[in-house]
């Protein structure tokens, strides 16, 4: 006998925790109001395909077309390739927990635990499980595409150059780092230790904290800025910069000279660390964009 409020509670989990995969991916979420209202009809309509005797192909494009409505009438979605992607992921991620399901089922049926696939309450919580699963692997696809984007979209190619010692790396543009010399009003780049040791002399790298800069060359004394820390790791403290003569940065494959920039080192750990070694300050590459 079915059991017509089972179907729709079963579709509903389903369709609901699929619809949030592809919300995820697309970076929107669904319009709940309009999928119950979907899948709900989705759910008359399997039901009279079970009552009917239905041929298994009607029932798969009935599938495929419905699907397609759901995640069109549930997204505000704006072209037709965005929408078939979307419909891609959903099919893709429906086909995926059957498939999981169906192997789950075969492996239990051959093993000492076959019991668990003729109870449905068992077989509910190895959906629920598996669906979960995939929603936290969706995230965390979702989360690494996304870093990835903002890796590629803001790490630049730097140049810092200071007494003719040169350090060539990557930099990352940090929309957070506003930090200004309270002087000559340059905007500050930040630098990790390891640009320090490869920049700077062994006595300059190693004594860039408190007021060890009265004991360098009077040379490297003139370079000296003090720049307030209030808006970056604490408060009432003060860091010290390097002025150093120029930073090069490659913009949308165009090189753009600074001159006179400051440049705070610091120990502290750095966004995208293992991959750039400095943040830039967005008030610098301001003027480059604009070009």
């Amino acid at each position: 006998m079915l059991h017509l409020e089972a179907l729709w509670a079963l579709n509903s989990w389903v369709d609901c925790c699929v619809l949030w995969m592809v919300g995820r991916l697309i970076n929107q979420p669904p319009k709940w109001r309009r999928f119950l209202f979907l899948t709900s009809t989705s759910t008359l309509m399997q039901a009279g395909f079970m009552n009917f005797d239905i041929p298994q192909v009607i029932e798969i494009l009935s599938f495929l077309l419905f699907s397609f409505f759901i995640v069109w009438y549930s997204f505000s979605i704006k072209g037709f390739r965005s929408l078939l992607r979307a419909c891609i992921t959903f099919w893709g991620a429906s086909s995926l927990i059957g498939g999981g399901m169906y192997m789950i089922k075969q492996m239990l049926r051959d093993s000492k635990h076959a019991l668990l696939t003729e109870n449905s309450f068992s077989m509910l919580v190895i959906l629920s499980l598996l669906l979960i699963t995939a929603m936290v692997c969706m995230t965390k696809i979702v989360e690494s595409l996304q870093m990835n984007h903002i890796g590629e979209t803001f790490t630049y190619q730097v140049e810092i150059e200071v007494n003719g010692q040169a350090w060539r790396g990557n930099g990352f543009l940090d929309s957070g780092n506003h930090v200004i010399d309270p002087f000559t009003k340059s905007p500050v780049v930040f630098a990790n230790a390891q640009v320090a040791k490869e920049l700077l002399p062994d006595m300059i790298s190693s004594s860039l904290t408190g007021q060890q800069f009265m004991d360098w060359p009077t040379m490297w004394q003139k370079k000296v800025r003090m720049i307030p820390s209030r808006t970056v790791h604490s408060t009432n403290q003060m860091m010290i910069g390097i002025m150093c003569d120029r930073v090069a940065c490659t913009v949308n494959g165009k090189k753009f000279l600074l001159n006179n920039v400051p440049v705070v080192f610091t120990n502290e750990t750095l966004l995208f660390e293992e991959k750039c070694n400095c943040l830039l300050n967005p008030l610098q590459l301001l003027p480059c964009h604009q070009l």
